[in-house]
């Protein structure tokens, strides 16, 4: 299926038409389920979760009307039950959640105003002095986006007098955006008051005061004139909260989407280089699948609507890769950077479409 929004890319759905038949739980199966991992005392399998998920009741209603019920947050896609549990978790069990951590070098002068605008937004700080590794540290996590932090930005960093760790609040995937939005507004008064940088380190990025200032920019415009569903604002979230490529030995992938409420991206380095045929620049065609993949996620795809095992290309001419859905392997659930929602794994095209037990609904499906 063609995305009508975003004509270039595509990708494969089972979602249907109006008429459609869909079920709708009672209790919510995300309600059922979070009963079932408070009695046990510990997370779900993906074999439980299968298993509740067939025991679970509901009521068959057509799609149409299913839209329109108001609910305080999208229920559990039945048909993609392991993989969308892990999006509405942290709604109804107590568990890790993404939270914004920011270190921001300032000097003495300025930090009495930073402070003052901290403490009127209820926020967590700690005042640490001069760090000796806090140039490297900001070359390490430094974007790639123009305007990029250069020498002289490099200089006054290594000046510093005083930097500033900003700890926000946890926050769930429906929370996600406002809260993405909150945090460029924080790094956009934090540079007019004087920060010398700002970086944030849920998700290993820092950029510019300038980029760092565009970004709120148009963030905050698209959500002055309603229109969170514009494609700007998609790309303005993704290029202030996502990293990528990160590599590894083996993979290229992305850090930061747990920011936006989305899993992170993974490929292995072997699979670009066959689906794309030996590309010229495979860290490219790395950056361009996840940029394409994370905007059509968050632009144009309902909540939970993009299944396990559905394909996606980042153009109409363009291979097809699967993706599989994972839990989080590359950072512990302490690490800041540890994504709840778990990763995307783009394979080959030509393996097989589902992984691990199947429940009812599954087997229906096929």
């Amino acid at each position: 299926m063609t995305d009508k929004n975003s004509k270039d890319s595509v990708s494969e759905t089972d979602e249907g038409g109006d008429n459609e038949l869909v079920p709708s739980f009672v209790p919510y199966l995300a309600v059922v389920l979070g009963l079932m991992e408070k009695d046990k005392g510990s997370p779900l399998t993906e074999e439980e979760v299968n298993k509740i998920l067939d025991g679970a009741t509901c009521m068959m209603m057509r799609r149409s009307y299913y839209e329109k019920m108001e609910r305080p947050y999208r229920d559990v896609n039945p048909k993609n039950v392991w993989a969308d549990w892990h999006r509405v978790r942290s709604e109804v069990v107590s568990c890790y959640a993404p939270i914004f951590v920011l270190t921001v070098p300032v000097s003495s002068e300025v930090l009495p105003a930073a402070e003052a605008k901290l403490i009127e937004l209820g926020m967590t700080y700690l005042v640490v002095q001069y760090r000796p590794d806090l140039v490297e540290y900001f070359r390490h996590k430094a974007s790639k986006y123009e305007p990029v932090l250069d020498d002289a930005a490099y200089e006054r960093i290594g000046q510093h007098q005083i930097s500033v760790e900003i700890r926000g609040k946890s926050f769930t995937a429906r929370e996600s955006l406002k809260e993405s939005l909150n945090t460029l507004k924080l790094i956009k008064d934090l540079i007019g008051i004087g920060a010398i940088a700002v970086c944030c380190d849920s998700s290993s990025l820092t950029h510019s005061n300038e980029k760092w200032l565009e970004l709120a920019e148009e963030a905050e415009v698209d959500f002055e004139e309603n229109s969170f569903n514009g494609l700007d604002l998609s790309a303005a979230f993704c290029r202030a909260y996502m990293q990528y490529p990160v590599e590894s030995e083996n993979d290229y992938f992305t850090c930061g989407l747990h920011l936006l409420g989305l899993p992170d991206l993974i490929v292995d380095k072997n699979l670009i280089n066959k689906i794309l045929t030996q590309p010229e620049n495979p860290v490219y065609e790395a950056s361009n699948l996840f940029w394409t993949f994370a905007v059509y996620l968050l632009f144009s795809c309902k909540k939970g609507e993009f299944m396990s095992g559905n394909t996606f290309s980042t153009s109409v001419e363009a291979p097809r890769f699967r993706a599989i859905w994972e839990p989080c392997s590359y950072f512990q659930e302490s690490d800041i950077r540890y994504n709840c929602y778990g990763l995307w794994r783009f394979v080959d095209p030509n393996v097989q479409k589902a992984k691990g037990p199947l429940s009812f609904f599954n087997k229906l499906k096929r």
